[in-house]
This record gives structure tokens, sequence and C-alpha cells, in this order.
């Protein structure tokens, strides 16, 4: 039974059963579905995709009064290429070569996408995934970097800062290009395996959104580096063209997609 009225409220909706004691949820994780278990039971899952003989194992974890699920070792269920590719993405990033070092991964990744990996190769959405949460996690690195460049940026600092920038549009160039690989048609069934289905998409596209905030920031402040304030980017499966425009120019503005038919206008804005 839930000890008090906190843990009630806090854990047993969704672990606590009074019946027969404590259980752990239902959950998806990466593709893989780990049904309801009781406490301290281990639940085995046969891997997914290609991978002949592999497993995981998971153990409902007692807490108390409470039940969890522990970590999972997918190691069995990836690809060695997706292992390699870890590993070689975690090397140990130095403080005033962060920009480059990360530079250096992201065209490793983007060359890796394009050229190494099929899915013949790839055993399953388990890889896909993995490959989703490296361009994560690189995002995340270069919003970091970025973020701290604009902070401490001074006019005596301009030769260091340019470099930077010029760094940051290489980052974001190369992982346009893992993104644009990815949602390319050779993957098509391992996206539709995954699970619950299209929500690996979004995060694929949350990231590609965060880039793009990024990219804009640095056209905003750096307009005069780029003809006619506008900075493009094209693969194979993503064209993307970002301009900054003054108040002026914003009053009306019209965006049409001729493959996909997407039409959108605005006329008379009257935001500042």
């Amino acid at each position: 039974n839930c000890p008090n009225q906190q843990w009630l409220h806090e854990a047993c909706g969704n672990y606590c059963r009074k019946l027969d004691g404590p259980h752990c949820k239902n959950e998806s994780q990466l593709s893989i579905i780990w049904q309801k278990a009781a406490a301290d039971q281990t639940v085995v899952q046969h891997c997914p995709g290609h991978v002949k003989n592999g497993s995981v194992y998971r153990t409902c974890q007692r807490i108390e009064q409470i039940a969890r699920w522990t970590y999972v070792d997918y190691s069995e269920c990836t690809h060695p290429l997706i292992n390699a590719i870890d590993q070689e993405l975690e090397i140990t990033i130095i403080d005033k070569e962060e920009i480059l070092v990360l530079r250096d991964k992201c065209a490793f990744l983007a060359e890796t996408t394009s050229t190494n990996l099929t899915t013949t190769q790839l055993y399953s959405s388990i890889d896909l995934i993995l490959l989703i949460e490296q361009i994560e996690r690189l995002t995340k690195v270069l919003t970091s970097h970025f973020d701290s460049l604009t902070q401490w940026y001074s006019s005596s600092d301009e030769s260091l800062y340019l470099g930077d920038v010029n760094a940051t549009l290489q980052v974001h160039r190369y992982l346009v290009e893992s993104i644009s690989n990815l949602i390319d048609d050779r993957y098509a069934s391992l996206w539709i395996s995954t699970n619950p289905l299209g929500n690996d998409f979004v995060r694929l596209l949350s990231s590609l959104k965060r880039l793009t905030t990024i990219l804009a920031q640095v056209l905003n402040n750096n307009c005069d580096q780029f003809p006619g304030c506008s900075f493009s980017v094209t693969t194979k499966n993503i064209n993307q063209t970002i301009n900054v425009l003054n108040r002026q120019e914003l009053h009306s503005f019209d965006y049409e997609n001729e493959n996909t038919q997407v039409k959108f206008t605005a006329s008379h804005t009257k935001k500042n």
C-alpha cells in the first residue's frame, strides 16, 4: 500500500497497486515495448529487426513501496557500426577547440549516414533512434557553444569570433545533411517500425528547428557578412533558405513550394 498521500500523488498512480503490490508501468523505449511488470520481475524482449538470437533484459526494481524500471543495455540489439559511431563521437572536447572538434564530428556523421549506412546494414529502428540521439546531442553542444560565443564577443575578438561563426555554419550544414540522410527513402522501413510512430521524427525536426534558430541568430548578428543577408543549405531531402528582412520588407510576403503545393501569404503585418 502507498504509505502516505504524497506518495499516492507522486508515484502510486503509475506504479502502485493496493491488491498485489507495486508494478512498473508500460513503457516504450527505443521502439521496444515493455509491458507492465510486478516488482522484482525480470522481463526479456527479443531484439527487433535482423538481429539473430539477440535479447535484452530489464528488471522491475522494488524501491520501498514503489517499483521502477532499471537501465537497459541495448548493445546486443545494435549494429557494430552504430557502436563504432558512438565511440567516434564521444571524443573529449577541449574548450578552446570545441567548435572545430564539433565540426569534425558532424562532418564524420554526415559522411557516415550518407555513404556507409544502408537499411541492409542496420539491424532495426533502434539503430535509427540512436543516430537521432547523436544528432540531438551534437545540436545541444552547438547551442551551448553559440550561446557562450555571443556572450563573450567583443570587437577586439573579431577574428576569433568570425572563425567561430564560419565553423558554426559548417556544423549547421553537416547536421542538416545528416538529418536529410536519415529521412531518405532508404530508411523508410526503419521509420515505419519506430514506436510510437512519429515521435522520433518529431525529435529530429526539433533538432532542425534548433539549428535553424542558431543560423537565424548568426545572420541577424552578422548580416553584412552574407550577400543579401541570406543563407541557403541544399541537400537531397532538405532545402533551407533563411533571409533577414527589415520591417518595410516584411510588410507583405509569400511562400510557395511547387513540389508540395504549399502556399503561405501574409500582408499588412503590424508587428514591430
